[in-house]
This record gives C-alpha cells, structure tokens and sequence, in this order.
C-alpha cells in the first residue's frame, strides 16, 4: 500500500511476504507477513519493521476506513498488535483526517512519534481501500477461519 497526501508526504505499507511461507490452516501462525512502514516527509525518510502485522489487521484496516468514512459515532482510534502503530480519526479544523502515528515505545520514548495525515474524502477513502484489496489479493488469509471475531 503506497499513498500520497496532500502534503506530498508519503506513507507506505510494504508486505514483502508471509513470515512463513509454507503454513496453511494453521491457525497461530499462517497469517504473520513480513512487513515495513514507511514514511517520507520531505527530506526525511523514516523505516520501520512492522513486527506483528498479520493479514486480518489489513483486513481490520479496512473495515475501520469504511467505519470512520462512513458514520460520525464510531471506534476512532485502531489499535494494532504492535502498539508503536495506532490509526486515528482526527480534525484540522473542521476536515477530517485519518492521523497514523507511529511511537517508538520499544526505545522507551527517545524518539519523537512521527505522524501522517490523510484527508478523509470519497477520492482518498477509494485509493486507500483499494490500495488495502490489493494487499489483501496478494496476500490472502491461510487459516481457513472465520474473521469475524475481530468486528469493530
């Protein structure tokens, strides 16, 4: 998943492959991917293994974006195993955003949270989603299990 704000900022979720390649219906562990998060601001850019990414967060991810488009009263923060990341719904002003902030709290908060904003609108909200099929297309879910023990 690779996207650009208006910023010209860009944030990329790169899934290389699954952790382990040859594990189908195999409940715990089938479903880990080999992940990085990217970040480039400017002239900065920022790389990150993302440790605990699984294909029913991406599939997670994708059910929260249509829930925070869609209605006002929803679950506003997403949450991941891995708890540096975390997606937000915010407002500059009176535009809502989509806030993903990555901390670095296995470095015991020596380095700042670094932050990407999203506007949420039909456009935006279509590119991100099909952005996040796409993932989910190439990497479909090995454990042969229901996922709907995870519904926001």
């Amino acid at each position: 998943m690779r996207l650009v704000n208006h910023l010209n900022e860009v944030l990329e979720i790169r899934v290389n492959k699954y952790t382990y390649e040859n594990s189908v219906n195999s409940y715990f562990d089938n479903d880990a991917l080999d992940a990085t998060l990217i970040i480039e601001k400017g002239d900065g850019h920022f790389e990150r293994e993302l440790k605990f990414m699984t294909v029913e967060q991406i599939e997670l991810m994708d059910e929260w974006l249509t829930m925070v488009s869609t209605s006002k009263g929803t679950l506003k923060t997403l949450n991941f195993v891995d708890v540096d990341l975390e997606f937000m719904k915010s407002f500059s002003g009176n535009t809502p955003h989509i806030k993903i902030v990555l901390s670095d709290l296995y470095e015991e908060w020596t380095k700042t949270p670094i932050s990407w904003d999203f506007i949420i609108n039909k456009k935006n909200v279509h590119l991100m989603g099909m952005e996040l099929q796409k993932t989910m297309k190439e990497f479909p879910c090995r454990c042969g299990m229901k996922h709907d023990c995870h519904k926001l």
